[in-house]
């Protein structure tokens, strides 16, 4: 079983510090929150709220929600921020922080607390996101075909997974936003909706996307 994300005090909580599960809260927006056209930025500020082996993180995907562009993770290793190719490994932290990532054209430059970390020419843009860590969901159907679901009971609860239980990585979001870069009128905050749009989910039971359980 895994928590479902929460909010309280203006922050969105993705897993609850010290559980122990199968799996872990895994959102996306229902629609995407990047403008299909024109140079944006994506700022995100985040605190990581407890550390364990099992990571999680936020995670943007190109078109089709396939490839991973770009994102940060933390696990007991270290913490992990991406720009494009290029990745960039920390301390493990439990400060808040706030990464920004800016697409111009094709160019995404990375900036975490205000200090560039790399800029890299990508191959297609930012299409969507993912947050949390991309296990299935807690419940599945009995015969989950191609899906390398684990073990399911007879009512379709998962029992156990190929990495097995263990406490996970759990952080909190303060905001999410995107901006429209060089237009005259800022596009609207999206920060709102996308938390309204992953509370709704809970825990998504969609297709598996590459992840990283330990």
């Amino acid at each position: 079983y895994a928590p479902a994300p929460s909010a309280s005090g203006g922050l969105l909580h993705m897993g609850q510090p010290g559980t122990v599960s199968l799996d872990f809260p895994y959102g996306t927006p229902k629609v995407s929150l990047f403008p299909a056209s024109g140079d944006f930025a994506l700022e995100i500020r985040f605190q990581y709220t407890g550390i364990a082996g099992k990571g999680d993180g936020i995670v943007l995907l190109g078109p089709g929600n396939e490839g991973q562009i770009a994102g940060l993770w933390q696990d007991s290793n270290g913490m992990y921020v991406s720009t494009g190719a290029i990745s960039h490994t920390f301390a493990n932290s439990t400060s808040a922080h706030v990464l920004r990532l800016e697409l111009t054209g094709l160019n995404l430059k990375g900036l975490l607390d205000g200090t560039l970390l790399s800029t890299a020419l990508l191959s297609v843009r930012p299409d969507h996101l993912w947050m949390g860590h991309p296990s299935i969901g807690q419940v599945l159907s009995v015969n989950p075909g191609g899906i390398a679901a684990g073990h399911v009971d007879t009512t379709g609860q998962v029992t156990s997974r190929w990495w097995g239980n263990g406490a996970w990585t759990t952080f909190d979001v303060d905001y999410l936003r995107v901006e429209q870069l060089g237009a005259s009128v800022p596009e609207p905050a999206t920060g709102l909706l996308f938390l309204t749009a992953l509370l709704g989910l809970g825990i998504s039971g969609g297709r598996r996307r590459r992840s990283r359980a330990g």
